[in-house]
Parts: structure tokens; C-alpha cells; sequence
């Protein structure tokens, strides 16, 4: 699955090599906005720029979860570290977001926030500046047990979990992640009830670019890069583009990174 078609800018000097990066770690909220958040990065930071992505539907931040025939890495173990360590230096911005889906894979508590230090520590050591968002915990207390359960086989058909246990876990862990970012001393961004609908965990569309300018907000300056559409380079779309790693109906797909170089010398690696 290897494209050639698209190199990375080799020489250092060149106005077209990115030095800022942008990291997400996610699962299907980073997904839905992706067209949202791109934007607002463009509209942040200088071009060119390098979006470093671990995230997709179902996304776990520490084993392999699968989504309609398609797994990926746990967001600790992906390539995203080894080849992040391997980049050029510059300054990094990352957010850290969608942390409640382990939760419905009935992992625990402790195992969740292991993982989440650890990625914090490793964006720690390249000078990150880092955002954490909390978990939605208004709009899952405000669930019926109907529409739980209506939402579980949605999203998490696997699990059996009940919605008294969801709504424990998610205070214990939102309250963890809490006292994370005060150690760490990061911003942890509260979820806004307004921001959600009928759907408990992800962002309604006539929210998105009020709630992710809000988190890109913390670490990201408005107003640094292009504001202009006209001089802005469309927003890919994701399902072209391969992470590095994953597994299609049981197969494994390799894919060399970035996935895409765009004509600015922006730049995309997915994991």
C-alpha cells in the first residue's frame, strides 16, 4: 500500500518544510470534525504544517479495537511514538480527547489513566503543549436507561454494560483525569451540555466549530495562520488516506507516512 506519489520536502532551509506539528488522539469525535478541525488549525498556525493523527472510530488508547471489519493499534502501541521521536524538532501542540471509549470495552479505571499518563509523559518529553478534554458527564447522567441502551447497541455492541456502572466509571475517570492535568498542570477542558443531543458522546454538528475552536483554543493561538479560503488548500478526506497500520477483515495493511503532502508542504501522518 506504499504511495510514492507524495514525498516529504528534504531540505530543512525550505519555506515548505514544516516546523509546527499538530497531534490528535482520539476515536470518532476527532473523526466527525476532521473537516472542522482542519480548518481551524489552518487558521492557527502558519503554513505549512504537520497533523499528526492516532484516532478513528472506536479508537482505544491502549488495545486493538475493530470497527466493521477494520482494527487499529491501541493509540499507546501505534508507530505514531517511534516515528514522532524520529521527526524533526519544532513546536508541538496535542490533543488528547475521546477518553471514555475504554470504558464501554469494559476496561478499568486505573488500566484508562496508564495509558493517557503515558502518553502525556511522552508528549511531555518533546516540550508538548497539551490539551486534555473531560468526559462528557452531564449528558450521560442526563440518559434514560431506554436510550443507554439504545446508544450502547449503536456504538458499543459488545458491551453488556449497565448505565448505573457507565455513570460511576465515567465520574471516576473524569475526576482522574482531573487531578492528571493539575499534576501535570494542562488545561483540562470541561464538555458543555449544549454541545450534545440525543447522542450522548459525540459533538453535534451545529456545535463543532464553537466546541473545537474552544479546545485548539488552549494551545493553539487564533489567528497565526491563513484565514483565507481562497488561499487555503482543500481538507482531504480521510477514508483516502491509510494510517500506517491497521487490519482490514483480518488482514494487515502497512502504509508509509505522511499519507499526505499536500501542495504547501502540509503534511498528514495517520497511525
Amino acid at each position: 500500500m506504499n504511495d510514492t506519489a507524495n514525498q516529504v520536502p528534504s531540505n530543512p532551509n525550505d519555506a515548505s518544510v514544516p516546523n509546527r506539528k499538530v497531534v490528535l488522539l482520539g476515536a470518532s469525535n476527532v473523526v466527525i470534525a476532521w473537516r472542522t478541525i482542519f480548518a481551524l488549525i489552518r487558521t492557527r498556525v502558519a503554513s505549512p504544517v504537520e497533523i499528526w493523527g492516532a484516532f478513528g472510530h472506536g479508537r482505544s488508547y491502549g488495545v486493538r479495537s475493530r470497527v466493521l471489519g477494520r482494527a487499529l493499534p491501541g493509540i499507546t502501541e501505534c508507530g505514531l511514538w517511534q516515528s514522532l521521536e524520529r521527526s524533526r524538532s519544532g513546536d508541538i501542540s496535542a490533543i488528547i480527547t475521546d477518553l471514555g471509549n475504554d470504558l464501554m470495552y469494559s476496561l478499568d479505571v486505573r488500566q484508562i489513566m496508564d495509558w493517557v499518563t503515558w502518553c502525556v509523559e511522552h508528549l511531555r518529553a518533546r516540550n508538548t503543549a497539551i490539551v486534555v478534554t473531560r468526559l462528557p458527564i452531564a449528558s450521560v447522567r442526563a440518559l434514560s436507561p431506554s436510550r443507554f441502551r439504545l446508544m450502547r447497541s449503536l456504538l458499543f455492541p459488545r458491551s453488556q454494560m449497565s448505565l448505573a456502572i457507565a455513570i460511576g466509571l465515567a465520574e471516576e475517570l473524569d475526576a482522574q483525569v482531573v487531578e492528571l492535568a493539575a499534576a501535570f498542570g494542562i488545561p483540562a477542558v470541561e464538555t458543555k451540555p449544549e454541545w450534545y443531543g440525543f447522542d450522548p458522546i459525540h459533538i453535534l454538528s451545529r456545535e463543532r466549530k464553537s466546541a473545537w475552536s474552544e479546545i485548539l483554543g488552549y494551545c493553539l493561538t487564533p489567528g497565526a495562520g491563513d484565514a483565507s479560503s481562497q488561499r487555503q488548500p482543500r481538507c482531504p478526506t480521510l477514508w483516502r488516506l491509510a494510517p500506517e497500520r491497521r487490519w482490514l477483515l483480518g488482514v494487515e495493511q502497512t502504509r508509509a507516512q505522511p499519507a499526505c503532502v499536500m501542495d504547501d508542504g502540509t503534511q498528514i501522518h495517520l497511525f
